[in-house]
This record gives C-alpha cells, structure tokens and sequence, in this order.
C-alpha cells in the first residue's frame, strides 16, 4: 500500500458518493479494485480537469458516475459533487434506452458518436466524442470523453437553412445561377423563372454559351469574349440573344467573374443571368411611342428632325443633293368639320399610305402633326426627277378617299427646298420648305412651289412684322383677353385664362402664333409679359372684390422670361402692392420649361410656391415623354391639349390617353383642365372622366375684360 497516502479515504462514502455501487457485491475485494482505479484516475485528475472536452466515468450497469473532470462541470454547469451523485441517464435521457437496444459492447459505437446532453438548466447541448468501455476485474465501466459542438451543430444548421433558403428564392426568382468549369462548361444552372419555359434547364451542361445559339451585338463578339475569359476577366451586363423554344428570339444579360482555389489555380466562372426580353421589349415600345406618329406609323416631328440631321451630315461629307418635300392636305379641316375625327383619321392614314407608296423605302415619310406631312429624299443624282415624284404624290392625293360610307376628295400644296442650295441647317431649310409650301397654297392648292429667292419677300415682311411689334405696346396695340374656365361639378365660372391679343392698325389682330413667337426670340416677350401680369392683376383685383372673391387669373409665363433675373421678384412684388394674396394667380409654364430648367428656374417656382401663387403645365401631354418634373417640381394643375379633346370619343385613344391623365394627376395630387372643349359630348366625356375643369367655345371665347365681366354677373349659357 506505499503508493497510497498515509491517510486512508473513507472508501464507503466514496462508494455512496462517487461509484454508486447498489447493485454491486459489498465484497471487500470490489472496493479494493475500484479504490486502485479510482486512484489511477486522481493522478491524472488536475490534468483532466484543464481539459475543455467533457469526461464523464460510470458504472455500465446502473449509469451511476464514478468521476467527472472540470470540462463536464463546466460544460453542464454542475458541480462535481452533484455530478457523482448523478447516474448517465439524468444527463443523457437515451443512454438507457441505447444501451438497452444493444450495445453490448459500447466499442460497437464507434469513435466521434453524437449524444445529447442536458445541463442543470435544463437546456440540451450537443456533444461528439467517444463512448468505450473498461474492465476492472469484472468491473465495467463506461468512458464518455466528448466536446460541445452546439454551437457549431447551430452554425451548420443555419449555413443550411440559409442554403436552403438561397436556393428557394434561386428558384423562384427571374434570376439564375450558372457554373462553369476551366473549359468554360456549364457545369450547373438552377433558378431562372419563366426563363425555363423557353429553355430547359439541362440544356447548357456540358456546353460552353457559344455552342448554345447565342449570338452577340457584333460579329467577332465571340472571339473577343473568349480572349476576355481566357484572361480570367470579369464581365458584367453581357447582352445576348437566343431563339426560344416558341421561335421567339429572347434577349438575355449575363454577368461573370472567376473562380480560383485555395492555391490560386483558375477552376472557372459562375454569375448570374436575366432574361430581359420583357423589359427590351417595353424599351421598344416606349422608343416607337416617342419616335412615331401612332395614327400612320410613319416617323414623328421628332424621328424626322434627327433623320434630317443625319441626312444633312451625309451631304456634308461630300453626298448628293438632299430635298425636302413638306407637304399640307387640302381642306383636310373641311373633311374633319363634315364628317367627324374619325373620319379625319382614316383619311390621314390614307394619306400617308399614298405618299409613302410613291418614294423609295429609303426615303423618309413623317407626319409633323395635324395634316403636315414631310418628306426626305437623299442620295439624287438628278433633282430633275424630283418633279416626276412630286407629281405623282398630287396625283394619288387628289383620288378619292373612301371614308366609311363617305367618299371625299382632297388635294395636296407641297413645297419643295434643297440643302445646301437653299438653305444652310435644319431650322432655315424647315422654314423654306414651309413658306414654298404656302406660296403652293395660296396660288390655288394642288400644287407645288419650290423655294426661291422671290419668298425672301416674306422674310421681309416677318421682319417688317418684327418692327411693329417693337412699338405695338407703346403705341397701345395690346389688349388682354380673357377666356372662362368652368368647374365641372356645377357648371359655374372658377378662373380665368388671360391672352394676349396684337391689334395692329393695318392688319387688325394679328394671331398670336404668329407674334408670339417673334416676341420670344427679340426677347420683347419680357416687357410684354409684365404688361400682361399687371393688366391680369389689376382685373382680378376688381373681380374678387366685387364680384367673386375665389376668382383666379392664368397668367402664361414664357421660358425667355424664367431667363430674366428678378423678373419673378417684380411679379410677387406687384401682387404685394396691388394687396392680392399668392392664390390670385396661376402661372401657366410648359413641359419643355420643366425638362430643359436649370436651379434658376426651380428656385423661381419655389418662390411662387412660397407665395401662395400656383402652377399650371400648359398643353400637357403635346411634349417629351418624360413625367419625372412631375415630382422634381411642385404643380398644381395640368392642362390637357384640345389635341387630345379634339377626337375624343368613348373608346378611342385619346379618350384612353386623356382618362390615364387625369387618373394620374389625381394620384399625383393634381388638378385637370381640359383645352379646347367645343362640345356637350366632349364636355360629358370629361365630366365621366373625372376631370375637374374645362375651357373652350363650348362655354366661352376669348373675350375683352369688359365682357368677361358681364359674365361673372349673369353667368354662362352654353
């Protein structure tokens, strides 16, 4: 007994408190073997103890603990005292039921088994070790030696429930994930949507994308990608395109980056793929929505002005003669008058079957609006031919047009201008062919004109025009007319549009699309305008006082004048003077003020805003496609184009056109005034519509203040 102390343990408690041996024969020679294991396992005790693995000693039969190092204590948060009185089966509720079910031998179980264990809270923790067993002279023992992987069991379990959730959204979304291998081979592609209604999802393995059908923007695309990828490169919005399985081409975008291992060897790409047909497709439309006429399908005002540049730059290269041919329908508004929009309609697309068919596809055909119609004709060798074309354009336009049950006959004025004979850029050659096509009109229609320098006389008389209209306000020429604008909802007076009208002492009025713009460019829209403003001001003034305190006056504010610093200062100070609030006053602005504005004319509008003073967008709908100023800008009221209100009818596409206006101005927080009203039918439309205010000669003309006056008073009667 020298390898024992001096001091003897009192080997009876140690079996109640440590070994548990109830079943096991009191015989002293059971207590001298344990007590010479136990022993074993104490020289070892301190070094276990610093042991962050579990260890856990007890007695095969009954599970009772002989010994626990620290690692247990700690990892199950008893103590050591409360763990040897504790059998396997209070910590690991299947130790029992396993042992049961027949691991006679616990070696049978292997190393790195995977126990649950509970700890004093309650709370299971997960373990993996190795579960063995050791004789002592008949004894059995049963070693448990594990480590928590809790938190690791967790991580895994999280890393595959994120996998998971990965690869459920992967294939749920539009989106798909490829793969591929050193060769640049799919090796896999999940997700993609509805993209795998036109393409199987096996389809690419094994494939590299350039034996699949793809083809690129460019013939030598492919031989440069693969110089890219043989580089190890990554390429994003890759756009290509394949043919479907319905024989629809499809357009899709891939992005890739390279793949390299642990030591930096490349093993291939994987990225991500779209199938972007549908949005293509909608670019598409929205690009023929802005570049064409949608009654003819010919090219808009727009598509024409950027083909004629082009054509012009062809010419200055050193090209052939280009002509412009612009061309007006004859008492096409006659037509329209008798028989209707719809009419008008088929006729105008009728017209411009008949043009288009008498030039080369090469040729451009546009419609500018209304019943004008150009052509381009590039590439002449011989401008002597150009009259056989003419001729021939007259010829189909004076042959009947079969309209529904109606048969009308028309004709058409064109004139015709050469670049760079007549003209040196794109505004001055519109212009001559425009003022050659009037001189084709006014000498008895049905004819053609060509620009000559005899029509500069007409350029003398704009000029002429030009120094009348500088003395027009001075000498008392200018009047401001005002046109009512109806609530809908009662049928009453609720604003006003001030107009400005030219009365010249020899030409009488002169029309405001014909002065306005000449005032715009000598700038004498500026002087102009304030006069309006004040004039404007000084009649609501009186209005609201004695007639109808709510009254509120348009005033039209062109962009020469957003130009002018402080011009806007002047018109709130004169409100200021004049004692009438902000609300008085809507400054009636255009579209293209709003797209083309710098922080000049944003700060302007907040000033107005600040004031009280609101915001109308004139002849809404007329300009670019764009409705960001919408929110870039505060307005309050849009005022739908009598274009639009011209052909309105249920069912047709300015009825759709004008119904989504006004349902988005309504959303938008906008009022809607609709232009142009002329009938109870266009009127009732509206009305069914939604729209909140209407103007035209249904209710009122333009009209001197006096008799506007009249109407405050007794009201209108239409």
């Amino acid at each position: 007994m020298s390898r024992h102390s001096d001091t003897e343990p009192d080997w009876d408690k140690m079996r109640d408190q440590v070994i548990g041996l109830g079943k096991l024969s009191l015989r002293k020679n059971h207590y001298a073997l344990l007590r010479d294991h136990v022993y074993e396992l104490e020289r070892f005790r301190e070094l276990l103890d610093c042991c962050e693995e579990l260890i856990l000693i007890a007695d095969k039969d009954d599970g009772r603990i002989v010994d626990a190092n620290g690692g247990a204590c700690r990892a199950l948060t008893y103590t050591r005292e409360e763990l040897l009185s504790m059998t396997l089966d209070m910590l690991w509720p299947e130790y029992t039921q396993a042992k049961n079910q027949g691991f006679a031998d616990l070696n049978t179980l292997g190393q790195d088994a995977e126990v649950t264990f509970r700890r004093k809270d309650g709370q299971g923790l997960i373990f993996e070790g190795s579960l063995c067993q050791q004789m002592a002279d008949g004894l059995v023992l049963v070693a448990v030696v594990a480590r928590d992987v809790t938190e690791r069991k967790k991580a895994d379990a999280d890393l595959r429930a994120s996998e998971s959730r990965f690869r459920s959204l992967t294939q749920m979304g539009a989106d798909w994930y490829w793969e591929q291998d050193a060769e640049f081979r799919f090796t896999n592609q999940t997700g993609g949507g509805r993209y795998f209604e036109y393409f199987s999802p096996s389809d690419p393995i094994g494939k590299t994308r350039w034996e699949m059908g793809y083809w690129g923007p460019t013939e030598d695309f492919w031989e440069t990608h693969r110089q890219m990828l043989e580089r190890h490169e990554p390429y994003r919005g890759l756009e290509l395109r394949r043919l479907g399985i319905d024989g629809e081409v499809r357009t899709v975008i891939v992005s890739g980056e390279p793949v390299f291992d642990e030591l930096g060897q490349f093993t291939g790409y994987r990225g991500v793929g779209s199938d972007i047909t549908q949005s293509k497709q909608a670019e598409a439309l929205i690009w023929r929505q802005a570049n064409f006429d949608p009654l003819t399908d010919l090219p808009n005002r727009r598509m024409f002005h950027d083909r004629l540049l082009q054509e012009i730059k062809k010419v200055n290269r050193g090209g052939n003669h280009l002509v412009l041919l612009f061309i007006d329908l004859d008492h096409f508004k006659e037509v329209n008058d008798a028989f209707g929009h719809a009419a008008g309609d088929l006729l105008l697309t009728e017209a411009a079957a008949r043009i288009a068919g008498c030039v080369r596809e090469v040729d451009t055909v546009a419609r500018l609006g209304g019943d004008e119609f150009t052509v381009l004709i590039s590439g002449l060798n011989d401008i002597n031919c150009i009259e056989r074309i003419v001729q021939d354009i007259l010829c189909q336009l004076a042959k009947p047009f079969c309209l529904s049950n109606e048969v009308v006959l028309i004709s058409g004025s064109i004139g015709i201008t050469f670049y760079p004979r007549d003209a040196q850029d794109v505004d001055e050659l519109l212009r001559n062919a425009d003022q050659a096509m009037y001189v084709a009109k006014n000498e008895g229609r049905n004819r053609f004109s060509y620009f000559t320098p005899a029509l500069q006389e007409q350029v003398q008389k704009r000029i002429r025009l030009i120094n009348d209209l500088r003395s027009a306000l001075a000498g008392g020429q200018m009047r401001v007319y005002f046109q009512a604008i109806v609530d809908l909802s009662n049928g009453q007076i609720y604003k006003a549009e001030a107009l400005l009208r030219w009365l010249h002492p020899q030409r009488g009025m002169v029309s405001p699309a014909e002065f306005i713009p000449l005032a715009e460019e000598t700038r004498l829209i500026i002087e102009i305008g304030d006069w309006v403003f004040n004039e404007s001001a000084a009649w609501v003034k009186r209005w609201r006082t004695h007639f109808m305190a709510h009254l509120q006056v348009s005033v039209n504010q062109s962009p020469v004048q957003f130009a002018k610093d402080n011009s806007n200062d002047q018109w709130l100070a004169y409100l200021h003077d004049q004692g009438l609030p902000g609300e008085a006053i809507v400054i009636e602005i255009t579209e293209s003020l709003l797209l083309d504005s710098d922080a000049g004319v944003k700060a302007s509008l907040l000033k107005f805003r600040d004031q009280g003073v609101q915001i109308a967008i004139d002849d809404f709908g007329t300009g670019y496609s764009s409705l960001s100023y919408l929110k870039k800008f505060s307005i309050d009221y849009l005022k739908i184009d009598q274009s639009f209100i011209r052909n309105l009818a249920p069912g047709s596409s300015d009825m759709a056109l004008t119904e989504a206006i006004i349902v988005m101005a309504h959303k938008l927080g906008l009022k809607v005034i609709a232009e142009g009203v002329e009938t109870v039918e266009q009127r009732d439309l509206l009305i069914g519509a939604g729209c909140d205010f209407a103007q035209g000669y249904l209710f009122s003309k333009p009209v001197p203040p006096e008799e506007f006056e009249l109407l405050i008073q007794t009201g209108l009667k239409f």
